[in-house]
């Protein structure tokens, strides 16, 4: 028994809707531009190896670089965009970061597509949070 002509065309429309809505949803957004965002990690403050100061911002710069202020200076960051955000991460060398005194830095972000909020984390000698 052969289908119908008006089933075909159904099941085309139906195949061609389902292949535009999987281009939608698969569309990488452009990686957010340079900017600050606040960063919160309970328990303990991530810049708490810094002689009691508290780091509360993550600052990318337009030259792709990333920033911790009161913590760790700016350096060269790998930025890459995907569907879930702008992915930021970069290594500071051992006594870059903390006066000077701890060990290497790391941090691994990823800015939500909207560009308002960041969620990660930064490891350094005895601290490691999560933050966002």
């Amino acid at each position: 028994m052969q289908p119908s002509v008006q089933r075909l065309t159904h099941r085309g429309l139906l195949l061609a809707a389902l292949l535009a809505a999987g281009d939608a949803v698969a569309a990488t957004p452009p990686p957010c531009g340079p900017g600050q965002w606040n960063l919160t990690a309970p328990p303990a403050p991530i810049g708490s190896f810094v002689a009691g100061s508290v780091v509360q911002t993550l600052v990318l710069g337009a030259d792709g670089t990333v920033a911790l202020p009161g913590a760790c200076p700016a350096i060269t960051a790998k930025v890459t965009a995907t569907r879930k955000g702008t992915v930021v991460k970069a290594k500071w060398p051992q006594g870059t970061c903390g006066g000077g005194g701890g060990g290497a830095a790391r941090i691994a972000a990823t800015i939500e597509p909207t560009c308002t909020t960041a969620n990660g984390k930064f490891t350094a000698h005895d601290v490691k949070a999560t933050f966002g």
